[in-house]
């Protein structure tokens, strides 16, 4: 067995990087919620989340809702979600998956859609201060009512933990 050499580890290094970087261009060249077509409008706004009625987001029919998030901006409305899974890793990251519901007006239409939220959190030791938030919430093909049949697309939302809002930037698409 012989040893390894430093110029075996450069050529490791080397090999281990270049499959990285191809991993990663293939991996995101063309998922189906990643990059708007011609016919998407891009949308952006802020949220400001609370508990059901903290925000002036109280539908009834969501009532048993986990959280809210009032939408103003491109979007009005609030988003309704309902929180399926979340782990604390050791490093102070809080991630969570939910099922998230919009009921609102966008561009003229009004109506409801489903998306499926993935969250991620940095907190500091005791988690009482947030450092930073981040979600993605892509739209469940097939979920819009009313004016919102056919929607596709995404939303994508950055924590002002000084503010305590969620700015918001996505793409949305209807289908004519």
């Amino acid at each position: 067995m012989r040893s390894l050499t430093s110029e075996d580890a450069r050529g490791w290094w080397y090999a281990v990087l270049a499959l990285a970087v191809a991993s990663l261009l293939l991996g995101t060249a063309a998922p189906a919620w990643a990059a708007p077509d011609a016919k998407s409008t891009r949308i952006s706004g802020v949220g400001i989340p609370g508990g059901v009625g903290d925000n002036g987001c109280d539908d009834p029919d969501y009532a048993d809702a986990t959280y809210t998030i009032a939408m103003s901006g491109d979007l009005e409305g609030c988003i309704y979600g309902y929180e399926l899974s979340a782990k604390v890793l050791d490093n102070g990251i809080f991630q969570t998956r939910d099922q998230e519901f919009f009921v609102g007006t966008w561009n003229g239409n009004e109506g409801t859609w489903e998306m499926r939220e993935h969250f991620t959190s940095k907190w500091d030791p005791t988690f009482s201060e947030q450092k930073f938030g981040r979600c993605q919430h892509p739209i469940v093909d097939g979920s819009g009512t009313g004016g919102f049949e056919g929607i596709t697309g995404r939303i994508d939302f950055k924590d002002d933990v000084v503010l305590g809002v969620a700015n918001y930037r996505g793409h949305l698409k209807l289908e004519s």
